[in-house]
């Protein structure tokens, strides 16, 4: 939704499946919904794509494009990257969130009551 721009996502774990589907109007794979999805479609409905092996490689896609995971057995983890849109969005994130972000490294910008 606030997607400005590439997504990144690698993923890894012991897992067996778990390819991920990016919507592709070249694409030669094909996903049917198993069930109505807000924003997406209903049941039934086939979206065009590719489906692209994650685990341990970098792939670059557009977040703003239908994309998700295959099913898969085991324990699967992904980092998924991408920029966030308008500043408004940031200000809106939880102080949880944001707590966590500053406790794992990252630093946001300080943002200062009643400032637009």
């Amino acid at each position: 939704k606030n997607n400005i721009g590439d997504s990144w996502l690698t993923s890894f774990g012991g897992y067996r499946g778990g390819k991920t589907f990016l919507e592709d109007s070249g694409g030669d794979d094909v996903w049917e919904l198993a069930d109505d999805v807000a924003r997406i479609g209903k049941k039934g409905d086939k979206i065009l794509g590719r489906e692209v092996q994650s685990r341990q490689r970098l792939i670059r896609f557009d977040g703003n494009k239908i994309h998700a995971t295959k099913p898969f057995i085991g324990t699967r983890y992904t980092v998924v990257l991408f920029t966030l849109g308008p500043e408004k969005v940031f200000e809106e994130t939880p102080a949880l969130v944001h707590h966590f972000l500053e406790h794992v490294g990252f630093r946001p910008p300080s943002i200062q009551v009643g400032e637009h």
